[in-house]
């Protein structure tokens, strides 16, 4: 945002305090560790995760096998919310 010239103080909502229930704190952790790099883009910008970052966090945040597959489900929900949130307007 700074090459922008834009600051936190003008996004408020970014600062605001926000509310994760407990059986979410995994997958909220997990999707912030994969960070702003790690998305797939095309002409009209992001387009989803690059999966392949997937087993680099999984190993980092030792992710367990019997685990993976109900994180990996609630990481997919997260990605469809994002892009839905940043194509909002493209419509």
């Amino acid at each position: 945002m700074d090459f922008l010239g834009l600051t936190l103080e003008d996004y408020p909502e970014l600062s605001a305090p926000m509310e994760v229930w407990p059986d979410n704190w995994r997958a909220v952790c997990f999707f912030e560790a994969l960070g702003k790099g790690n998305w797939n883009m095309g002409p009209n910008g992001a387009t989803g995760i690059r999966y392949e970052a997937l087993r680099e966090v999984r190993t980092a945040l030792k992710v367990r096998s019997p685990e993976w597959p109900d994180l990996f489900e609630a990481i997919r929900v997260m990605e469809q919310a994002a892009l839905n949130e940043i194509h909002k307007d493209d419509d």
